[in-house]
Order: structure tokens, then C-alpha cells, then sequence
């Protein structure tokens, strides 16, 4: 018999099993090593969460009132011109004093108008005689239409001339246009002006207005009636003033909105041209219930704006209402609780609902603090 045939055969097939079966439950006390070591609360494999930054929504006293600095002007205000040449006869009324609309104020030299009127005048009556003998004439057909029409134009003529005149001898007579003070008049009797010399100001006595203006943040912060407040440090004066106009567009350098209001000032304290202060309310929301907030947290869509909320590792919705707006906060006067953190970051890839992780907090409005 052959040697190799003598020795006993080891089965191959049952060497085979014993290797599965090892590599089997090597496999398994690695799955079972790996999910224990897999974090509690994070499921393998499920969504992870957006790291963003907060901020912790504190309550602060908002601004309730804006200060401006303006100009008082009067409300009606003129210099008054010579309209024609000529030599003054009579100054009736004085600088410094008070006078009615119409009132005379100078008077110049009108003999030679005065001369020619009545020329004028007698002109006048003759034509109008002789436009009555023409239409007499004219009603028993001893005149034609061509003869009375041409009787008709001499007297509308001898009128026209009449009214230039008059109205020549009135520009002789510097009048007031409106209830006022007049200011000072540097002229005597004798004198001679000239078509459009200054004879003096007219500014109305009582009817002030105060021109001011405010910045881009409070540019909307008034409108037409709206009740300000004019205080004059000097005097130590206040003033209640409601405005009448506010400029269309902001000023291209300054940024600013120009604003007049009219001020009624009955006791003749203020000034035109006076340095003033104007204390404008902003009726701002609650301050216990005012938060502002960075103006980067806000979303706005077709329902208006609204912020992200961090709440128990969700992203929450949180529809508000807005108030005053800097260039780096916007008031938030409802919808907001204190210590509510709102999302600042990374909110254009939020959603409601969806899983958010807070990495840090910004402080203040200012910088941020690692949490």
C-alpha cells in the first residue's frame, strides 16, 4: 500500500465552516462596538444641524424723542421795491412799527402822471359823447355799422389810456401787501429812486415758521400736522408748532429731510432768524416691550418681515412688528419675548422646523461671545 494512501484525510470542507463562523462574530461585536460608540440623541445617518449665531433679545428704552436744531423764518416775508423811477414826497410810515395790508409806505412824485390823467379823462368824455351821438345816428340809419364800430374803438382807446395811466400814478405808491412789521427804511423825503431800489422788509408779526431737518433713520417720523415742539435756549421759551410741509427727497450729501413747521407765537417772543431747538416725538413702542434686534436676523417675504427664533433645537417662525430702524438694528415692538434667541446667521438656509445649533452669541450688537 502507498504511505500517502495509509495516512488519515482531514475533511476541507468542516476547516471552511470554522473560518466563517469566526469571521461572522468578529462582525458582529463590531457593529455592537460601533453603535455603542455612536453619540446618544444624534441617530446615524439623520440630518445634522446648522450651526448658526444667536442673539438673546434684551429689552431697552428706546429713543422716545429726537432733537434738531432749525431756523426760525417768517411766514410771510418781502422786500419791498421801487416798480418805477422817481423822487420821494411822503415816507407815512416808519421802520419798526406795525401796518396793515394796503397801508401806504412811500409815495413818489406823481404831478406829470397826474397831468396826463386828466388829459386822459377829457379824452375819455368826448369819446364816450361822441360814441352816443353815433349810435343815435345809427338807430334812425343815418350811420352805417363800419361808422359806429369805429366809435365804439375810439372809446374803448380813450378808456385803455385812461387805466395805464392810473395804473402808472399806482406804482407811485409803495403799499403793504400783507399785515406785518416793517423793518428799517433808509430813505428821507427828497430822495431819489430808481426802478427796483430796496425801500425796506415786511415780515409778518405773529405767523412764524421753523425750518429743520432730520436724518434718513427718522425721515418718516412725521408728516404734515404733526405736533413739534420749538424751544428757544436763550430765552428759555417753548413753543408748541405743527408742520405745514416736509421735503420730497432727502438731501444727496447730508442725507437729510428738510421740514417746516408754522409756529403760532402770540407774545412776539421769537424772531425771525433765530437759532432754535426742535424737540421731535417719535412715538416710539413700549420700552419694556421694545427690543432691537440686528437688521441682518430679518426675512421678509410677501406677508412682511420676520426672524428665527431658536427654541429647543428648532428653528421657530416668528412673524413681529417693526418700529425705528438703524443701520444696524430694527425695533422690534411685537412678537418678541425677552430671552427669546434670535437667529442672526445662516437664516437663509433655515426653515421652520428645522434643526439648528447655537454656537455662539452676539452681545449687544456688538461682536460676539463664545457659549
Amino acid at each position: 500500500m502507498n504511505e500517502r494512501s495509509a495516512l488519515p484525510s482531514t475533511p476541507r470542507p468542516a476547516s471552511a465552516g470554522v473560518l466563517l463562523c469566526a469571521l461572522a462574530a468578529c462582525l458582529l461585536s463590531c457593529g455592537r462596538d460601533s453603535a455603542e460608540a455612536a453619540p446618544k440623541g444624534k441617530p446615524a445617518g439623520g440630518p445634522s444641524a446648522l450651526r448658526v449665531e444667536g442673539y438673546v433679545a434684551r429689552p431697552a428704552a428706546a429713543e422716545t424723542e429726537f432733537r434738531a436744531t432749525g431756523s426760525v423764518r417768517a411766514a410771510e416775508s418781502v422786500e419791498l421795491r421801487a416798480e418805477t423811477s422817481g423822487r420821494v414826497v411822503s415816507i407815512p410810515a416808519r421802520g419798526g412799527k406795525k401796518v396793515s395790508k394796503g397801508a401806504l409806505l412811500v409815495k413818489l412824485d406823481d404831478a406829470e402822471l397826474q397831468a396826463q390823467l386828466k388829459s386822459a379823462l377829457a379824452s375819455l368824455d368826448l369819446a364816450r359823447s361822441a360814441h352816443s351821438r353815433a349810435e343815435a345816428l345809427h338807430g334812425k340809419g343815418s350811420l352805417t355799422d363800419a361808422e359806429l364800430e369805429s366809435s365804439a374803438a375810439s372809446l374803448r382807446a380813450a378808456e385803455a389810456s385812461a387805466e395805464l395811466l392810473r395804473a402808472q400814478i399806482a406804482k407811485t405808491e409803495i403799499r403793504a401787501p400783507f399785515d406785518g412789521v416793517l423793518g428799517l427804511v433808509d430813505l428821507s423825503s427828497g430822495a431819489r429812486l430808481n426802478a427796483g431800489d430796496r425801500v425796506a422788509t415786511l415780515a409778518s408779526a405773529q405767523r412764524l415758521e421753523v425750518d429743520f431737518s432730520l436724518p434718513q433713520r427718522h425721515a418718516q417720523a412725521l408728516k404734515p400736522g404733526s405736533a413739534v415742539r420749538v424751544e428757544d435756549p436763550d430765552r428759555k421759551g417753548s413753543f408748541p408748532a405743527k408742520v405745514r410741509a416736509l421735503d420730497a427727497v432727502l438731501a444727496e450729501g447730508s442725507r437729510m429731510r428738510r421740514i417746516r413747521a408754522e409756529v403760532e407765537d402770540r407774545s412776539g417772543k421769537l424772531l425771525a432768524g433765530s437759532f432754535v431747538e426742535v424737540a421731535v416725538p417719535l412715538g416710539s413702542a413700549d420700552p419694556a416691550r421694545s427690543f432691537p434686534v440686528p437688521a441682518e436676523a430679518f426675512t421678509l417675504d410677501d406677508e412682511g418681515a420676520f426672524l428665527f427664533v431658536a427654541r429647543g433645537g428648532k428653528a421657530e417662525t416668528r412673524r413681529v412688528k417693526t418700529g425705528l430702524r438703524t443701520p444696524i438694528s430694527v425695533e422690534v415692538s411685537e412678537g418678541l419675548s425677552e430671552g427669546d434667541t434670535v437667529v442672526v446667521s445662516g437664516t437663509i438656509n433655515l426653515r421652520h422646523g428645522a434643526a439648528v445649533e447655537v454656537v455662539s452669541v452676539r452681545n449687544a450688537l456688538r461682536g460676539t461671545e463664545e457659549r
